[in-house]
């Protein structure tokens, strides 16, 4: 059975009435306060799967720029490899064109040499000239003897 509802002129009057109000705005409070905590609790966790969900996404972001860093790092380096190997070739034929090159010429001086020296036994021999391809010349004028006394040269026109 329910007790009947007692009138407000009622409750006014009786003290355990104001026990029973107290009470129950006690109640009310506790309520309040739990719902107040779970809420906060609700919150945190919502906060925390965010923060989850983010920190997964930051991390599949930064594993995708290191795979693209990889990648790009992977090209460069054949594309270094070729150009080098590329490069190296180059400089084998250029090498090779040089080597041909002073061959050539060392051939074509050897040739020179000895026509010069053929021709040179040809030639009557000079006083003091060495006909070696290596030795140097002496000035003519180092050599010149005055055949007479009347012909002399001035004395500033041989260099000393």
């Amino acid at each position: 059975m329910k007790k009947p509802r007692p009138r407000d002129d009622d409750l006014l009057d009786d003290p355990d009435a104001d026990l029973d109000i107290s009470s129950d705005i006690k109640g009310i409070i506790s309520a309040l306060h739990s719902i107040r905590d779970k809420a906060q609790k609700d919150g945190q966790k919502r906060s925390e799967e965010t923060i989850g969900s983010v920190a997964l996404e930051i991390h599949a972001m930064i594993d995708d720029a290191k795979s693209k860093a990889d990648k790009d790092r992977q090209n460069f380096l054949k594309s270094l490899l070729k150009i080098s190997k590329e490069c190296e070739s180059s400089l084998k034929n250029e090498y090779s064109n040089l080597q041909a090159e002073y061959d050539r010429f060392s051939k074509d001086k050897a040739a020179a040499l000895q026509s010069f020296k053929e021709k040179s036994f040809k030639l009557p021999a000079f006083i003091g000239v060495d006909l070696h391809p290596k030795a140097q010349f002496p000035l003519p004028c180092q050599h010149f003897q005055a055949p007479t006394e009347s012909l002399t040269l001035p004395a500033d026109s041989c260099p000393t």
